[in-house]
């Protein structure tokens, strides 16, 4: 019989380590066995006795033993690796940190309909009536019209002499012959190091982002901001360097050092235009929307900045929480005749055939252009169904496709919208069933179109998919397992919608990026 040994621990650090071993047999039997036995000197060091297992009988195919196993003394001349098995090692990511998002959360503004503070510290007063509108990062985004002059106040908030972080998504829907196209200030007078202001500095043709302390050091980036897309940028500044950063779509555009740090220990916040800048700059007025704008008192590093944009959602299925959003966004997740199991980590939601699990108000899926990414450890009973179907009703219809699921001959497939229907990509060949575990992936950006990672290899791609048209409109439901009433209404090539999934899932995750080779690693290896 074929043996497949899964590896828990491959970190030691005494000759005597207690490691568990689970041995696992092609009828799916399960036995504590011990370790293996160092051949006498003067043999090769990579070849080991194995003592004969005998398998119990009445053995249940669907339990294992862990046994904790004392390892004897390693002989001189033999490496730690000569006994373990080595896992990949993975390259540098920004995955699976420890950060905590909330930490030093001065304000954050949903734009759901409301100018309320998250912390209920700082809510905003509006002037001139500005709108809120669906077509946003989630849920509802905040609209503001320039030729209105529309913009929000809020009380002062202490920056003062302080390191901050101040993130937003935006959607210019257009530039007037303005300057500066503001995003929040606080300027109490216009003097050097007392004027703290972030915005859009058109410069010809083109527009980049502008983080200005009134002084002569202040920083213009080198992305080019274009109307009509969504963007996140970050803002930070670090009293102790006097550091000045911006980011752009979680990475780095540009940086420079300030004179000293804020000096403003008055005045208000301003959003979507900053008046004491008229003066020098002129009318400032923001023209399109913002979403989940944020302020901390506190340098956020580059690895958090980069999830706080990319990490759309994941949920882990555990116990205690199970359906809830462990992301920076804190979804909403309900299911429908789900129960729970063992996992491939932790707990899994467990599908029947008719069952599903939704999650709504999912970013990055639905907007246009906009890179994306969705992982998760599946455990299926057949290889049939949706996996992840994508749409802007709560039952599967309106815009619709499911994106992950099973073409009619069993094989994984993945897709996406092009302009009519889905275009799509195949496994090359069948994934185990249950008991065993498979990681599936999906990918899409403009640089490499569309590709399935399967157990952290690439399978299929499809280079030349380097438009994404998506008629989609928030909110945007991604229901896990089932297509609902979209079978035979929503947009279908390649995954059977007709029948729902059976089996497992873990770890369901969504990105707004294309995740790395070494992301993927990292994710599959954890």
């Amino acid at each position: 019989e074929h043996i497949k040994c899964r590896e828990i621990i491959n970190k030691t650090t005494h000759k005597n380590e207690i490691i568990a071993v689970q041995i696992e047999t092609l009828l799916h039997k399960s036995i504590p066995i011990p370790i293996p036995i160092p051949i006498p000197n003067n043999t090769n060091t990579h070849q080991y006795q194995y003592p004969p297992i005998p398998i119990p009988t009445n053995t249940n195919t669907h339990q294992y033993q862990y046994l904790p196993i004392p390892i004897p003394p390693i002989p001189n001349g033999i490496g730690i690796d000569s006994i373990a098995t080595t896992v990949q090692t993975c390259g540098a990511t920004c995955l699976n940190q420890t950060w905590i998002q909330s930490t030093n959360l001065l304000a954050k503004w949903h734009f759901d309909g409301d100018f309320v503070d998250q912390t209920n510290a700082y809510n905003l007063t509006a002037t001139n009536s500005p709108s809120f509108t669906s077509t946003s990062y989630r849920n509802q985004a905040l609209s503001l019209n320039s030729a209105s002059s529309q913009y929000l106040t809020a009380p002062y908030i202490p920056l003062y002499m302080s390191s901050f972080t101040i993130e937003t998504w935006l959607y210019p829907t257009g530039y007037s012959t303005a300057l500066d196209h503001s995003i929040i200030g606080l300027c109490p007078v216009a003097a050097a190091q007392n004027c703290l202001f972030f915005t859009i500095r058109t410069n010809g043709s083109r527009h980049y982002f502008y983080f200005g302390f009134y002084s002569s050091n202040d920083i213009l980036g080198t992305v080019n901001v274009k109307a009509n897309g969504w963007v996140h940028v970050a803002f930070v500044f670090d009293q102790n360097t006097l550091v000045q950063s911006i980011y752009v779509n979680g990475y780095l555009d540009t940086s420079g050092t300030a004179l000293t740090p804020l000096l403003s220990s008055s005045g208000n916040v301003e959003i979507g235009c900053v008046q004491n800048i008229v003066s020098a700059y002129g009318s400032n007025y923001f023209e399109g929307y913002m979403d989940e704008l944020s302020i901390s008192n506190r340098v956020k590093s580059s690895c958090e900045i980069l999830e706080d944009f990319s990490f759309g959602a994941q949920f882990k299925f555990d116990s205690g929480s199970p359906l809830a959003d462990s992301g920076p966004n804190s979804l909403v997740g309900t299911g429908s005749s789900t129960s729970f199991n063992s996992g491939h980590s932790g707990e899994s939601i467990s599908f029947n055939g008719s069952a599903y699990f939704q999650i709504s108000s999912v970013p990055c899926v639905a907007m246009i252009s906009q890179a994306f990414s969705l992982a998760l450890w599946i455990q299926p009973n057949s290889r049939v169904g949706t996996l992840a179907h994508v749409s802007t009703d709560p039952l599967g219809r309106g815009s619709c496709a499911s994106f992950l699921g099973f073409y009619t001959d069993g094989r994984l497939a993945a897709q996406i919208l092009n302009g009519g229907p889905p275009k799509f990509v195949l496994a090359p060949s069948l994934i185990d069933l249950s008991p065993n575990w498979t990681h599936v992936v999906q990918t899409w950006s403009g640089a490499n179109g569309l590709r399935l990672y399967v157990n952290n290899v690439l399978v299929a791609s499809n280079n030349s998919l380097s438009s994404y048209r998506t008629p989609f409109a928030s909110p945007v439901y991604v229901t896990l397992a089932n297509s609902l009433t979209g079978s035979g209404y929503c947009y279908n090539a390649a995954i059977d919608m007709a029948d729902a999934f059976n089996g497992d899932i873990d770890d369901f995750r969504v990105y707004c990026r294309e995740l790395s080779v070494s992301d993927i690693c990292t994710i599959y290896n954890s």
